[in-house]
């Protein structure tokens, strides 16, 4: 989760999670929206920006915006790798997703953890790569 801090610096942007966790456990700040695909486990009543799109346009040209955001830190292959391998990868990384001992050092060391299946980030690698030169086009005039 990613705070932009309004402050002098607009372009700022704080992990929550990673830096100053207390910030929500203690309420000292107060999330409005999340720019993301999906919602937060963690904070499941606060809405996408999405949700606020008036047309189907604008909400595809959200999505595209967000989609840079659910990425993280990815592992990657080259499509060259063979199906088996990247399913072995791919398991392995579940299997350690989902390791107690693992989990419970990540939440001591404060790190956002959110992890998500390799075919979940195919899926929203190739519809991100695969988005219609309008929404591109829009986004592009969105951020000059």
């Amino acid at each position: 989760m990613i705070l932009a801090a309004a402050l002098a610096d607009r372009d700022r942007r704080i992990d929550l999670h990673s830096y100053h966790p207390d910030w929500l456990r203690d309420e000292k700040v107060r999330v409005i929206l999340q720019i993301a695909l999906e919602r937060n486990p963690e904070l499941k009543k606060i809405p996408l920006l999405d949700e606020f799109a008036s047309n189907e346009g604008d909400r595809e040209l959200i999505r595209f915006m967000s989609s840079g955001s659910e990425l993280g830190q990815t592992f990657a292959a080259s499509p060259a790798v063979p199906a088996d391998l990247i399913a072995a990868l791919r398991k392995g990384f579940q299997d350690t997703m989902q390791d107690p001992d693992y989990v419970a050092k990540l939440c001591q060391s404060q790190i956002q953890f959110n992890p998500m299946t390799g075919e979940r980030l195919s899926e929203m690698v190739r519809n991100t790569r695969g988005a219609p030169t309008s929404i591109i086009d829009r986004y592009k005039q969105a951020i000059e």
